[in-house]
């Protein structure tokens, strides 16, 4: 299925609306020390609908936007949200892309290597400028501390979520079907 330039736009926007509305109140309303990342969640959510091409763009704009706005390091993200919205794009068998449920199949694992990567790059990059010997004091305190409730909380956020993008972007596919006559 085909999208428009404008829908990968407007799917953006929305990305953006999420990333705000998560600095403005998930700062506060942290579980297990962890926020969810309504971006990414809109990002897996959308992506296993669209080809290669159009995912990569979707994440890349996406990702670059969080660079921009939070964070420290620039182009981070934007290569993280397009290679996990790529991966999410080629692993979607044409068949599975009308599937309903198939965002919420394959959310917990791309949440996981999303968060994974993040943090190992992260670690990496301090570790580098800070000129420390470990990478980790303990991997597994620090994947069960923070990379499991981040998982967590971005898969509740999903649930929460799906509904909403689901009915969205079936607007959108009947608005374009309509067009098309």
């Amino acid at each position: 299925m085909m999208h428009s330039k404008k829908h990968i736009l407007i799917y953006a926007l929305l990305i953006i609306v999420l990333a705000g509305l998560q600095e403005a109140f998930f700062n506060h309303l942290r579980i297990l020390g962890a926020k969810p990342n309504l971006s990414l969640v809109a990002v897996c959510i959308i992506a296993v609908r669209m080809t290669r091409m159009e995912a990569m763009l979707l994440g890349f704009i996406s990702g670059l936007y969080i660079d921009i706005v939070y964070s420290r390091y620039v182009g981070l993200y934007a290569l993280l949200y397009m290679l996990i919205c790529v991966l999410l794009a080629v692993a979607t068998r044409e068949d599975f892309k009308r599937t309903a449920w198939w965002p919420v199949l394959t959310g917990v694992p791309a949440f996981l290597i999303f968060t994974v990567t993040e943090s190992f790059i992260v670690r990496l990059i301090c570790m580098y400028t800070v000129d420390s010997p470990h990478l980790y004091e303990s991997y597994g305190a620090h994947f069960v501390s923070r990379i499991l409730p981040e998982t967590l909380y971005d898969f509740i956020a999903l649930l929460v979520l799906f509904m909403p993008f689901h009915w969205l972007m079936g607007k959108i596919r009947v608005k374009d079907e309509q067009m098309n006559y």
